[in-house]
């Protein structure tokens, strides 16, 4: 994280956002509709928020090349991921428009069993502007971490329990 300060405590996580939330002031104007909407929604940093992707888990993450043109060869790339919000009432999607780099790293914790190693809890993120104007998305987990550079995020939520 560029911005927002996380780290183990022996008792669990201390997270601060005061100077990424002062970075988005700066930022907001310049970010793209779907992205600053995420970043600055209310629920976003209030863990106790059903929408609020802190806790949540991976449901899925798709990896798709849209083709366009006659021949299908004008490629781009997008990623979609489901996650089941922290209190289990509901899914939380985003949709990364216009990919452009990502980097999804794993952290295996050896110690655990084997069906037992996913990403873990989402624990916090950032959504910044790269140099360029795209957008970078970076995400922490207990177990992974996440960097995605794309045009646009659009998150949904889909309200009921999925289960």
């Amino acid at each position: 994280m560029k911005y927002i300060e996380c780290s183990w405590t022996g008792h669990g996580y201390y997270l601060s956002n005061e100077k990424y939330l002062a970075y988005l002031d700066e930022v907001r104007d310049k970010l793209p509709n779907g992205a600053r909407s995420f970043a600055e929604a209310p629920w976003h940093y209030d863990f106790k928020n059903s929408q609020c992707p802190h806790d949540s888990w991976v449901e899925t993450v798709i990896i798709s090349e849209p083709a366009e043109g006659e021949t299908k060869d004008h490629r781009g790339l997008e990623i979609t991921v489901k996650l089941l919000a922290a209190f289990h009432d509901g899914l939380i999607e985003l949709r990364y428009k216009g990919v452009y780099e990502y980097e999804m790293r794993g952290h295996s914790d050896e110690s655990r069993p084997k069906l037992h190693r996913p990403h873990g809890d989402w624990l916090i993120d950032e959504v910044r502007l790269a140099e360029n104007g795209r957008v970078i998305h970076e995400i922490k987990f207990t177990l992974a971490s996440w960097l995605i550079e794309c045009e646009d995020i659009n998150y949904s939520w889909i309200s009921g329990k999925p289960y």
